[in-house]
């Protein structure tokens, strides 16, 4: 014999029917959504910029006063003053800066003349800014020809070295009295 349903036992199972009815609705509802729902819309934009590179320059002093010296003297010395090169090429290729010298003349009416095979460069340190590594391997190397200054190598982007060259003069023993000129010219390429 079966149990007669009481009124709460109806609602139970009624309850969980109906439960179960609305949460397959539902779900079926939210599948069909996700079914007719339009697919996203995505929209990208290549966007581009450039970089234009600078110049690559040398700067030095305009004047420079070597020491003096009495005549008879063997060597004079002094320092250019502060010579730098600017990269503003934004690149990483490297760079070289030379430097040669004229003979130093006199000012007398008959000038004496100190060939520039007697002038003496010596590059020495730098100071850098960005990234390069610079360096000279000239130690009183004779200006007749084009001597090594600085180079820099290890470029990454825009930079700048900075070093104060020394001079040398050797003076012949029949130098003559007198105030002396010459020009000693940086390059850079």
């Amino acid at each position: 014999m079966k149990k007669a349903q009481t009124s709460k036992t109806l609602d139970r199972s009624t309850g969980r029917a109906r439960r179960g009815a609305v949460a397959t609705i539902l779900t079926g509802a939210m599948l069909s959504m996700v079914a007719l729902a339009p697919a996203a819309h995505a929209a990208d934009t290549t966007t581009t910029f450039s970089l234009t590179g600078g110049a690559l320059s040398v700067t030095a002093p305009t004047t420079a006063a070597l020491s003096d010296a009495a005549a008879g003297a063997a060597q004079l010395s002094g320092s250019l003053g502060n010579t730098t090169v600017e990269d503003l090429r934004g690149g990483t290729t490297g760079w070289a800066a030379s430097a040669t010298s004229t003979a130093f003349t006199g000012a007398l009416v008959a000038p004496a003349t100190i060939a520039n095979s007697s002038v003496l460069y010596t590059g020495g340190l730098a100071t850098t800014t960005g990234v390069v590594t610079a360096a000279s391997t000239a130690v009183d190397a004779p200006m007749n020809v084009s001597v090594a200054a600085m180079s820099g190598t290890l470029v990454v982007g825009n930079n700048t070295a900075t070093w104060n060259p020394g001079i040398k003069v050797n003076l012949p023993a029949n130098a003559l009295a007198d105030n002396y000129s010459g020009t000693i010219t940086h390059s850079v390429l």
